[in-house]
């Protein structure tokens, strides 16, 4: 709507201004299009893709005014325009097939304003500017519906749609111009009033900028055909008759007749009529008083793409860039779209244009490129050879296919494209695109797929940001039972994935979860050593307390349940181990100490000096360590998680059981551990004293409390390994009592009576061990002949 209230930029209201002020925050510098502040205002915010600023503007301005009048209504035009920016952006997401639908509701979400007005001012004096104002509108909205039509796969179906609607607008502009021009005709009359209170001169503009319209519609309508078409060649001539129709209504001195001419260009080209259009651009470049205007020379370029002058165009593309490179154009952007199209059919140099036209016009600009792209590669495709192996490497192109077949609802190849996207690109866009992937391949029901995705574009990524969140969200997927894939395949596929988190992240500050979620996995499946194994290789690449905790507690675990010999072993590799990554860094001697105090059979190993823990981070560790290595030491057991505690009981317990040289200081700590069970309180009184009693008491438990095999074989070792004859000879008992419970003649019996007999023989007692070795012979000899000696060794005098 193009009325113009009377008011200069000195009587704006001082609200205008703030709002400007607030607007133009990281807004670039306002150009100047009309005498209007406002209206610029928000033509700049327009092309800065900021939608929903310039619509609060709109609202904001049309407020200001009178309700019913003339520049209320100018405000209610101008919100419709730019609702239809938006509502035209939205046409580029969801399905093709819903095109349609889409299309009315945005139609009529674009135009509410302005249907409302007039139903609630029907006798509105300029309401014929309202409705150039709403045809404006949908015609900007139709053309986007045209480009995302282009590359439907209902096309037919879209193609009749919009057929219909831009017929509709035709009809509605030849009307809408006949209605201004009868009013022209009143206005101008010198013998009667003017035209509802309008002057001719608005008049007359609404009739040419009509004329005007009904052009770009013609355009338009050859949109919906593929170039080369009957269709198309016809709709072509009808758009250059409909433009020379305008240009003869048009005086020569009308402003908008170098619109006109443009147009007039556009449907030449379209038309096949080469020459004719670079006839007229040459005109009308003389008739232009900025000949080197950008849609002069995006016009310019066009004609020379057409005449297959890419070379010539990309010099005069180029040179505009070199020269104005601050200067924001949208046609200059798409026309250099254009010829990177046709200079690389692949559309990988287009892709790599895409980020310059988003940055220039924001994301909408970039998502009307990508749709051009996929049409254009779309054709060429047609094209092609069906043995042609010419794909693209362009991320950005790769991506907008895959986003096409995504609207299409097609989620298996837009899944496929989207990762091919995702592989060629890197850093960040390249976690982008990934994700998208993985989105489309579960939408198609296929989680290992998009697990994978996310997983191998993750660690070709490792440096970018959200790589760990990429690998961590495929590790999810993994971890839920899919029905087209074994169990046991899927969780091993889930354990390397862990491993690999773990491995190329390991400082990450959710690496811990990872690593510890990978451990507990193994340990439900039995396999400690795995766990183990893990945890330290972990460390080697993190060394910071967390993986330290994790390597104590995992080989823990491990050791506890192992045989004594399988036991020092895995502890003697695992002190080798830690010690040398401790030699190499002297710094990381405390985050080893834990290791060593709570595990290593032979604390010395690590090089560390005598700790005072009064002020430690972690007293009872150091307590333990000063105890085993110096006899020195009191334990304090408040602030310590149990597990801790059972880690560091098993450790001064195993020290009593090998031998330690501080068997009482030990001892004496442990006669103060809380909440100590009867067995442990039983094996610390034998510790301190060896006595009768303590041996008893001993006894007493294993035998009545109906304690499990581990306590009777621990009971009978720790006796068994006692100097004292009464103890060596309840270890006898012991053994002899396990004998009760197993299968006569089994392996395992013949080695508890073997015991037996050897710790009496231990005992002092020879005599009774000779005679059990005599009858152990006699009644049940051994087949096997190594067992056979063994009881033999007892049955001869020594």
């Amino acid at each position: 709507m193009d009325l113009k209230p009377s008011f200069t930029l000195s009587s704006l209201r001082t609200w205008s201004l703030i709002g400007l002020l607030f607007l133009q925050a990281d807004l670039p510098a306002i150009e100047r299009e009309t005498d209007r502040l406002n209206e610029d205002v928000v033509n700049s915010l327009v092309k800065a893709g900021r939608l929903d600023d310039a619509i609060w503007f709109c609202e904001r301005v049309g407020k200001q005014s009178p309700v019913a009048s003339v520049s209320h209504a100018r405000w209610i035009g101008k919100l419709a325009i730019v609702r239809s920016e938006k509502e035209a952006a939205s046409l580029y997401e969801g399905r093709s097939s819903e095109l349609a639908e889409r299309l009315k509701q945005s139609l009529e979400n674009a135009t509410a304003s302005i249907d409302e007005f007039l139903k609630a001012n029907p006798d509105f004096k300029a309401a014929e500017f309202l409705t150039a104002d709403k045809i404006t509108a949908s015609y900007r909205i139709l053309r986007v519906a045209m480009i995302v039509a282009s590359v439907s796969s209902q096309s037919e179906t879209n193609t009749a749609t919009l057929l219909r609607q831009v017929s509709q607008l035709q009809r509605a502009c030849v009307t809408l111009e006949k209605l201004a021009n009868d009013n022209w005709a009143i206005a101008n009359d010198a013998t009667r009033q003017e035209a509802r209170g309008i002057s001719a001169d608005q008049w007359e503009r609404l009739g040419r900028e009509l004329s005007i319209r009904q052009v770009a519609l013609a355009i338009l309508q050859t949109e919906l055909f593929p170039p080369g078409t009957p269709d198309y060649a016809s709709a072509a001539a009808n758009a250059v008759t409909a433009a020379v129709s305008a240009l003869e209504r048009l005086p020569d001195d009308a402003p908008i007749k170098v619109t006109a001419r443009k147009l007039h260009v556009d449907a030449l080209l379209r038309s096949g009529d080469i020459e004719g259009a670079r006839r007229n651009f040459l005109q009308l470049k003389d008739l232009s008083d900025d000949q080197a205007s950008p849609a002069l020379l995006a016009l310019d370029a066009k004609i020379k793409l057409a005449g297959n002058e890419v070379s010539q165009a990309k010099r005069l593309i180029e040179s505009f860039y070199s020269r104005q490179s601050n200067v924001t154009s949208s046609e200059m952007d798409f026309v250099k779209l254009d010829m990177l199209l046709e200079e690389d059919s692949s559309g990988q140099s287009a892709g790599h244009w895409l980020r310059h036209i988003e940055e220039r016009g924001g994301a909408f600009a970039r998502r009307r490129a990508e749709t051009i792209i996929v049409r254009r590669l779309k054709g060429l495709d047609s094209e092609r050879p069906t043995d042609s192996t010419e794909q693209t490497k362009s991320a950005s192109i790769l991506a907008a296919q895959g986003e096409d077949w995504l609207r299409k609802g097609d989620f298996d190849k837009a899944a496929q494209l989207l990762r091919n996207a995702a592989e060629v690109a890197n850093g960040a866009e390249a976690i982008q695109l990934a994700a998208k992937s993985a989105a489309a391949a579960i939408k198609d029901g296929d989680s290992r797929h998009a697990a994978e995705t996310l997983r191998a574009i993750a660690l070709d990524n490792s440096e970018g940001s959200g790589a760990f969140d990429l690998a961590a969200q495929a590790a999810l997927l993994l971890s839920k039972p899919v029905s087209n894939v074994d169990d046991a395949v899927r969780v091993s596929e889930l354990e390397t994935l862990l491993q690999e988190i773990s491995q190329t992240w390991p400082g990450a500050d959710q690496t811990p979860a990872i690593a510890s979620w990978l451990c507990n996995i193994y340990k439900q499946s039995g396999r400690d050593r795995d766990a183990a194994e893990f945890a330290l290789q972990w460390f080697t690449l993190r060394k910071d307390a967390t993986s330290s905790n994790l390597v104590e507690s995992m080989w823990f675990e491990l050791v506890k349940g192992l045989p004594n010999d399988q036991s020092k072993s895995a502890l003697k590799s695992l002190s080798q181990a830690t010690c040398e990554i401790a030699a190499e860094n002297p710094q990381l001697v405390s985050t080893v100490l834990p290791l060593a105090a709570l595990l290593f059979d032979n604390p010395e190993q690590l090089n560390v000096e005598t700790t005072d823990h009064s002020d430690s981070t972690d007293p009872l560790v150091d307590a333990i360590w000063n105890l085993r290595t110096l006899g020195q030491g009191h334990l304090e057991f408040t602030d310590v998680t149990e597990s801790r505690l059972q880690r560091a009981r098993w450790r001064l317990e195993r020290d009593l059981s090998t031998g330690s040289t501080f068997v009482r200081a030990i001892a004496k700590q442990l006669q103060r551990w809380p909440n100590a069970t009867p067995w442990q309180r039983a094996k610390v009184e034998f510790w301190l004293s060896e006595d009768q009693a303590s041996i008893n008491s001993i006894a007493k438990i294993v035998m009545t409390t109906g304690v499990n095999s581990v306590a009777v074989e621990e009971a009978m070792r720790l006796l068994s390994q006692s100097e004292n004859p009464f103890a060596k000879k309840t270890a006898a008992q012991l053994a002899e009592r396990v004998a009760t419970s197993l299968p006569l003649r089994s392996e395992r019996w013949y080695e508890a009576k073997i015991n037996a007999i050897k710790w009496i023989y231990e005992s002092g007692d020879v005599q009774e061990a000779g005679k059990r070795a005599s009858f152990l012979m006699l009644v049940h000899p051994p087949d096997d002949e190594r067992v056979g000696e063994q009881v033999q060794r007892y049955r001869e005098p020594q």
